[in-house]
């Protein structure tokens, strides 16, 4: 048995790379037939998907279904009462149906013991085949919390479309080390020594604010580090510090910079990072001026300057104090 298969069966999200002529699939479902009157909700693009097909075609047809959205009332109110006698264990749906109220509350209802989300490459917007309705799957982890998600991958595409994935289900998964890219030197890149790292006081004696008077100080952003150093959000140290939010933004970078941290993690959302990841990647740079144009207003200057200080952070193999 796979490792990944092994997750699934302990309770675990995983990420599997697999083709419409793999045995993975039949695999799980014989493994989750010991486990009867237990419920696997399956994402599916639409219901011509080769896991509907094998799954109507095997033994378990009598114990599967699926939803669509020409069902009539009728037919869907049957499907309900199955569902709540413990008669269904494979339910298809497509992934507009999360955006419906009454279909999320009666899946919190009754509590899946699987998620399994097929195409799964398709939630990536820089995907090739990427589904628009996937989007809606961005709320998956917060409508089901508790249940574990299966994300099948048709066509792989390597490390970043297997970690694009983990951050759009927010999967409890560990993503790939993909290789990110070595800044490119210039003739006119002067090498400076790293800067002295700041001197964080240790967390028992970290204000709730800070003075006004001390921003007099010289270096005055450095009395944000502390605050980074807890992870505050930058709304609490602009009001703790009294300044905007640019000058917060330009204080972060610098704290990132100096502590040498890797991850942009929790000022950033993982979808952000990746896209800029991969754009540095794509392009071979990590100058903003550059990155900025390519991703749009999706994503702004500010939040494409932390990334970047952290990008450049590894691909120096500068040893984090931070994370």
């Amino acid at each position: 048995m796979s490792r990944e298969l092994s997750s699934v069966i302990a309770g675990t999200d995983a990420v599997v790379d697999t083709t419409p002529r793999a045995q993975q699939w039949p695999e799980l479902v014989h493994l989750h037939g010991t486990q009867a009157g237990h419920l696997w909700l399956i994402v599916v693009p639409d219901m011509t998907h080769h896991l509907v097909q094998a799954s109507e075609a095997a033994d378990i047809a009598k114990r599967s279904t699926r939803i669509v959205p020409d069902m009539a009332d009728d037919d869907r109110r049957v499907v309900a009462e199955r569902l709540r006698a413990g008669e269904i264990e494979y339910l298809f749906v497509s992934p507009e149906r999360f955006l419906q109220k009454k279909f999320v509350q009666f899946m919190q209802s009754l509590a899946p013991s699987q998620v399994v989300v097929a195409s799964a490459q398709r939630c990536n917007l820089d995907a090739s085949d990427c589904l628009e309705d996937y989007a809606t799957l961005r709320s998956l982890r917060a409508l089901l919390p508790d249940a574990p998600i299966l994300a099948l991958l048709d066509e792989p595409q390597g490390g970043v479309a297997y970690n694009a994935v983990i951050a759009t289900l927010s999967l409890r998964v560990k993503p790939l080390d993909v290789p990110l890219p070595q800044e490119k030197a210039t003739a006119t890149t002067v090498k400076t020594a790293a800067p002295t790292p700041a001197v964080v006081p240790p967390l028992a004696t970290l204000p709730p604010n800070v003075p006004k008077v001390i921003l007099a100080a010289d270096d005055p952003m450095r009395l944000a580090f502390p605050y980074f150093e807890r992870e505050e959000a930058l709304s609490m140290v602009a009001e703790a510090l009294d300044r905007d939010s640019e000058w917060c933004g330009t204080a972060l970078e610098r704290y990132i910079e100096e502590s040498g941290r890797t991850t942009p993690f929790p000022w950033i959302d993982r979808p952000t990072y990746l896209m800029v990841a991969m754009v540095a990647g794509q392009a071979e740079t990590l100058n903003p001026a550059i990155i900025g144009p390519i991703v749009g207003k999706k994503v702004s200057q500010v939040e494409i300057r932390l990334i970047v200080s952290t990008l450049r952070n590894r691909s120096t193999g500068r040893p984090a104090h931070g994370k």
